[in-house]
């Protein structure tokens, strides 16, 4: 496998599709901990995951490292209702033991609890979460609210918080002198001018999985009543959302204009070298950030995402392309459960009407208009009850004559000799050469052999293949054995040579 560098922080830039084509898709699972897989996975796992969620809270409480036995007495209610049984202390610290084990807590010794130099109780270790293990579990917090909270941000509010972030960083941008030193503006147009960004991003996140969320209705079942209320409420959101997003998108872009001026894009950048001067007087304290190859064409990306034609008018028509998908599938699935329900409704009528009919009454009319909308008539003849229609014709059949297949193949002239396969010819064909070329004597060598031309070469890698593939069955099957020389020769015919080992022809008849 070809390996290449990279440098993973490419990733989060606007080179992140060249990027992975270099392989940097691979750091996403580079520093992570394997077994947070095994924490779902395992036949524990709930036991596992609420030892862990115990932790997660004490470490709210502001108690970050709790002790082996207040870490017991904080689960030991949650754990006894799992499988309705006491959990007792043996359960715990095996349990305990194994997200140790995996990477997913730590443990140190409380030195103030030693009673002595053999003291090797549970009871002196302090516990603490990873941070791998934290941020795990604050993932898992945030799909249990999406599941429970099945809408998502409200792209409009996200798009209400870019406008009020490009005023301020123009604000402070008006306000930065980069020749005074200014490293408290240096860092609020920063903030700002990567706030921006990040609502930007999260704006497109958003709208894309509102479309998706609206096709989603396509292949879901819906009660009747129901779906009604559904098309009306999808109705007046989708065109709240869409006239709101419009006017929203207008008050941006002016905005954006300015920001792309010559004389902010050049404090922007002075802002951002004093900042990178700032990160790297301290690289333990502030991280660095994402994106970092790309901050000076912010401004210029943001611009080409709002602007008219760009890709939020690209996802607002999605969106409105799929709701209106979306609203005629069910106008049209909401009119064939109407005419469903009618029909059924028709049939309970006349129903009700024959059973209020009397005992010796035949209702032949009632009966014919009950079953007439499922009958066809096809007879195109004239009859009643009094005068039949003819009987129809039988079908006159033609027969025809079969004619006989043309054979396109000419017929085999029968020759004097047996058939032979072509495999066989070709090695009798070879036999024929072997004895005029090459061997003459009991034992023959082929660098001893007369050769002519450049068909040799072939004749010789033919020999050389029946002669060793599968044992050398072919060639013993015209009578001859081929060995392999340590020698190597070297056969020049017509400008061309070939290399091999040399090789000894023997006869078997």
């Amino acid at each position: 496998m070809r390996s290449s560098t990279f440098d993973p922080i490419h990733i989060f830039s606007e080179n992140a599709v060249q990027a992975f084509d270099r392989g940097a898709g691979r750091a996403l699972i580079g520093g992570r901990n394997p077994h947070l897989g095994n924490l779902l996975l395992a036949e524990r796992n709930i036991y596992y995951l609420q030892i862990l969620y115990g932790m997660l809270l004490l470490r709210r409480a502001q108690n970050l490292e709790p002790l082996y036995e207040d870490l017991y007495d904080s689960v030991r209610q949650a754990q006894s209702l799992v499988e309705g049984k006491d959990y007792d202390l043996d359960h715990f610290r095996a349990d305990l033991d194994q997200l140790t084990a995996w990477g997913l807590t730590n443990s140190r010794i409380e030195k103030e609890r030693i009673r002595g130099y053999r003291d090797n109780r549970k009871r002196k270790f302090r516990y603490s979460l990873t941070e791998e293990a934290s941020a795990f579990l604050n993932w898992l917090e945030e799909r249990l609210h999406e599941d429970l909270e099945e809408r998502g941000a409200d792209a409009r509010n996200q798009l209400e918080d870019a406008v009020h972030s490009l005023k301020d960083l123009l604000r402070y941008l008006r306000a930065f002198r980069p020749d005074q030193g200014g490293e408290e503006e240096a860092r609020r147009v920063t903030y700002h001018l990567l706030k921006v960004e990040e609502i930007t991003n999260a704006i497109h996140v958003n709208l894309s999985d509102f479309n998706a969320r609206l096709l989603g209705f396509i292949t879901r079942s819906y009660n009747h009543r129901e779906l009604k209320d559904i098309i009306v409420e999808l109705e007046t959101y989708l065109q709240d959302f869409l006239r709101k997003m419009g006017s929203l998108n207008q008050e941006v872009m002016p905005l954006l204009e300015t920001l792309n001026k010559d004389k902010y894009m050049t404090r922007i950048a002075a802002a951002l070298e004093i900042m990178e001067e700032e990160r790297k007087r301290a690289p333990h304290f502030l991280r660095r950030n994402r994106q970092n190859p790309g901050h000076r064409n912010i401004p210029r990306d943001l611009l080409a995402f709002h602007r008219q034609g760009g890709l939020l008018d690209q996802l607002c028509g999605r969106i409105h392309e799929s709701a209106f998908m979306v609203v005629r599938k069910m106008y049209a699935y909401l009119r064939e459960l109407e005419r469903k329900s009618h029909r059924i409704e028709d049939i309970r009528d006349r129903l009700t009407e024959l059973v209020q009919c009397n005992e010796d009454m035949v209702p032949r009319d009632f009966f014919q208009e009950l079953i007439s909308p499922v009958l066809m008539r096809a007879d195109p003849h004239h009859w009643n009850d009094h005068e039949k229609a003819d009987p129809p014709r039988p079908r006159k059949y033609y027969q025809r004559e079969e004619d006989r297949p043309k054979n396109y193949l000419r017929d085999k002239r029968e020759g004097l000799k047996p058939a032979n396969s072509m495999e066989m010819q070709r090695m009798l064909e070879l036999d024929d050469w072997l004895r005029g070329r090459v061997f003459r004597d009991r034992n023959r060598k082929i660098s001893q052999g007369a050769f002519s031309g450049y068909e040799d070469f072939a004749r010789l890698i033919r020999l050389a293949k029946s002669g060793y593939l599968n044992g050398g069955r072919r060639l013993a099957r015209i009578g001859y054995r081929l060995d392999t020389e340590s020698d190597e020769i070297s056969l020049t015919l017509e400008e061309r040579t070939l290399r091999f080992r040399d090789m000894r022809i023997e006869d078997l008849k």
